[in-house]
């Protein structure tokens, strides 16, 4: 299992969801966690699990608001070496005639404008690494195995043996990718995206 000693990691949605388990993850991988939300209960209910993170409530919508979250987490970190920026909200799922457009307004602020705030602040703070957006609930993978064969002078890699698996993804297999990252074994990945989806939108 890789091992994230020492690393300081501020983790935004961090009270439920995905984000519980990431902060769970990074927590039991030896990393010391900050983590955000805008749910004040479910912050307390992490503190309670994780008696060794920190929190702070937070509308990553609202510089003001992530402005003061990252100052009161560098604090507590004594630095930041890793953001998990994994707030996101689904927005609304409706024909363009019949969506609402608070609902849509709403959706491009968390997700575009929260994410470029904590973006902004971080480099303020001498940031290190960004786990990047939100990842999605998809299907899931067990047991691949990979064979390389050669076509047209390139090489292609290609998945052979047990078919996938299609289920949900539980939230623990994306903390585990978050904790590859964000760990020496990832550090030579950059700017990616990693779909865990038991490669059900693609066909080999």
């Amino acid at each position: 299992m890789a091992t994230l000693d020492g690393k300081r990691a501020l983790i935004t949605a961090g009270a439920g969801g995905i984000g519980l388990s990431i902060a769970k993850a990074f927590a039991e991988a030896g990393a010391k966690v900050h983590g955000c939300d805008i749910d004040e209960a479910g912050l307390r209910d992490l503190k309670a699990l994780l008696p060794g993170i920190g929190t702070t409530v937070c509308d990553i919508a609202d510089r003001g608001s992530v402005q003061r979250m990252m100052v009161e987490a560098t604090a507590a970190l004594g630095g930041l070496d890793v953001l998990v920026n994994n707030a996101g909200i689904a927005g609304p799922a409706a024909s363009v005639e019949d969506m609402d457009p608070e609902a849509w307004e709403a959706m491009l602020r968390v997700n575009l404008t929260g994410t470029s705030l904590l973006h902004d602040e971080v480099g303020a703070h001498r940031f290190h690494k960004d786990l990047g957006g939100r990842s999605a609930p998809a299907a899931g993978l067990r047991g691949p195995c990979f064979k390389e064969r050669s076509h047209g002078g390139a090489r292609r890699v290609q998945r052979v043996g047990k078919p996938v698996d299609k289920r949900f993804v539980d939230p623990s297999d994306i903390a585990a990718l978050a904790v590859f990252f964000a760990s020496k074994a990832g550090r030579s990945i950059s700017g990616q995206m990693i779909p865990i989806d038991g490669d059900s939108q693609s066909a080999c």
